[in-house]
């Protein structure tokens, strides 16, 4: 079904595709993209640009697998993954797998940006409970800030790199627990003040 629906989109009128993925959504897009590279269209003729993972519960080493199979990063979308070393779900996530680290929670830094993809650090954002799961909805306005990053990236062409993401303002607060509903809008609202929909 998210293939299709990548699909859809890649057909339209659209410039381009963005995906977002959350959790173990992760894990079902990174095979969508190892299926479609297998297929000979990573991109999904060319539409497919950027592809976010955020607070993602893959195993670093399934991870590792699964970027391996995909081709090099001039020829697939850019890739994104927005973690926090304060994630509670993950690291629940992690005791129930009995060890290895998650994409979302990860030891270091450097161990995603070895495989070759972009890292959103937002472990500065202050949040509590399993609240820490939902940062980047949370903190939606840090989305069009990681979009852009990733844009001036890929038109350059250059490496793939950390960003350790900062809070301003009334961004310190301490937000209360979101509502999966409220989650989506607020995702949705960024990208569409973000993006060109449809243009």
């Amino acid at each position: 079904a998210l293939e299709k629906t990548i699909r859809i989109a890649a057909e339209s009128d659209a410039k381009q595709v963005v995906v977002v993925a959350h959790s173990m959504g992760c894990l079902l897009t990174m095979e969508v993209l190892r299926q479609a590279a297998i297929a000979g269209d990573a991109t999904f003729g060319g539409k497919l640009k950027h592809v976010m993972l955020a607070s993602s519960d893959i195993a670093v080493d399934v991870f590792e697998s699964q970027m391996k199979r995909l081709p090099p990063a001039s020829q697939r979308p850019r890739i994104a993954v927005l973690t926090s070393r304060d994630d509670l779900l993950l690291k629940i996530s992690a005791l129930i797998a009995r060890g290895g680290e998650r994409v979302g929670r990860p030891e270091n830094n450097q161990s995603l940006l070895d495989l070759g993809v972009d890292v959103f650090d937002l472990s500065a954002y202050r949040t509590r409970g399993i609240s820490t799961h939902y940062k980047f909805a949370a903190e939606a306005r840090s989305l069009p800030q990681i979009y852009a990053i990733m844009a001036r990236q890929a038109a350059s062409a250059a490496p793939s790199s950390v960003h350790e993401l900062t809070p301003e303002g009334d961004w310190q607060r301490q937000p209360p627990i979101p509502n999966p509903l409220v989650i989506i809008e607020r995702t949705f609202e960024a990208l569409e003040r973000t993006l060109p929909v449809g243009r």
